[in-house]
């Protein structure tokens, strides 16, 4: 397991204890494709509920929950919070237990710096030698962690369903990411402060605004399945470093309005 996904493995482990289980090592290519899988240097993490903790109708709360929280840490556009390059899982599957499409079970999370993964390229699972890319195009043969700090995420409240909560009063980045969700969700939103990183009145009538529009309870907090929801908004693609070929790639789906689709956070096939 590389750095990048050893920490982010112990911190979700320290803050979901015993609801998570986790994929790491497979040397393998991505399905449907020539290029090598993340998975094949341990640098990605396919993080599954355990099947105690899914609720009676089959959904995963706690996995929407932790994609909130993991596209809040990650940043938007060219930010690479905690090193976190992919976020891939499938929002209609883990809100409604309906079972479709890829990742519909589960939240897969890979790292800069990145491994090399073209068709032409031999991983050391395979015998070859390891190089590494981090976003700006450098290159090196062994892993670091990346960033050495990191910033962290909208925490939990004590009690007994703990769960991530933004609310009236809150400040920080993690409250910008959101009001900057709620502004590609509609971009009549926010006039008044935009994306300040203070969640004030205006920030909180357009949280209730937002969960009336997908008939969720109008709270005017951020926590749980609105939470979730308003993260799929943060989903860009980043761009690929300099001198490297994208081998293929997504176009993000249009998510206005409607949650229905794979929420794709980076370049690449089925992980």
């Amino acid at each position: 397991m590389t750095p990048n996904a050893k920490r982010l493995r112990e911190w979700i482990e320290s803050e979901y204890p015993g609801i998570f289980k986790f994929g790491v090592r497979n040397c393998r290519k991505i399905r449907g494709s020539t290029s090598w899988s993340q998975h094949a240097e341990g640098n990605a993490l396919d993080i599954h509920q355990r099947d105690g903790g899914l609720a009676s109708n089959g959904t995963a709360p706690h996995l929407v929950e932790l994609a909130g929280r993991l596209l809040a840490m990650k940043g938007t556009f060219h930010e690479y919070g905690w090193g976190i390059f992919h976020i891939l899982w499938n929002f209609r599957s883990l809100t409604t237990g309906n079972r479709v499409g890829d990742h519909d079970n589960h939240i897969h999370v890979d790292f800069y710096p990145k491994m090399k993964s073209n068709a032409s390229y031999v991983p050391p699972c395979k015998g070859g030698s390891l190089v590494v890319i981090y976003p700006d195009g450098t290159k090196d043969d062994e892993w670091k962690l990346w960033p050495e700090e990191v910033e962290l995420p909208p925490s939990r409240l004590p009690g007994e369903d703990d769960e991530m909560s933004l609310k009236r009063g809150d400040e920080g980045a993690a409250v910008a990411s959101y009001q900057e969700a709620l502004i590609k969700w509609d971009e009549n939103a926010l006039p008044g402060f935009g994306a300040d990183g203070d969640f004030g009145g205006e920030t909180e009538e357009w949280v209730k605004k937002f969960q009336a529009a997908y008939d969720l309870p109008e709270t005017g907090v951020i926590d749980g399945v609105t939470a979730g929801l308003l993260a799929t908004f943060l989903a860009v693609i980043p761009p690929e470093p300099p001198d490297e070929v994208p081998e293929h790639s997504h176009d993000i789906p249009d998510h206005r309005h409607k949650a229905d689709a794979v929420v794709t956070v980076g370049v690449g096939g089925v992980k």
